[in-house]
């Protein structure tokens, strides 16, 4: 009969030579499992931060630069958007100070009508 590879390599080495190696090439694999699974979340973050910011040039550039630190990303997202809602909210007060005052003169009559307060 014929004895398989497995065999000699069984009986070669002593049992707990056998184990503690067969831990570590588990370890090793799990942590290869880990990386990998890293890298591909690494990756998708990055595709979402190009996603999200296509309009800010600035943060483009800092997240092409720093591909390895996602978190830096995440904050360069949101101090582009923190910056592009104060850009807006000046915009928007600069017309409201530039805008004439109008007094509102309440229709009392249509009001009247849309409320239906007549019956």
């Amino acid at each position: 009969m014929l004895r398989s590879n497995d065999d000699n390599y069984y009986r070669a080495r002593a049992m707990d030579f056998i184990r503690s190696r067969e831990t570590v090439n588990k370890e090793l694999l799990e942590a290869n499992m880990m990386q990998r699974r890293n890298s591909i979340e690494a990756m998708r973050q990055r595709y979402t931060t190009m996603q999200k910011v296509t309009r800010d040039n600035n943060a483009l550039y800092i997240a092409h630069k720093c591909h390895n630190c996602t978190g830096s990303i995440d904050n360069t997202i949101l101090a582009a958007q923190y910056s592009k809602m104060e850009a807006i909210n000046s915009e928007r007060t600069d017309n409201k100070s530039q805008a004439p005052v109008r007094a509102r003169n309440l229709d009392i009559n249509a009001l009247r009508k849309r409320y239906n307060l007549d019956n």
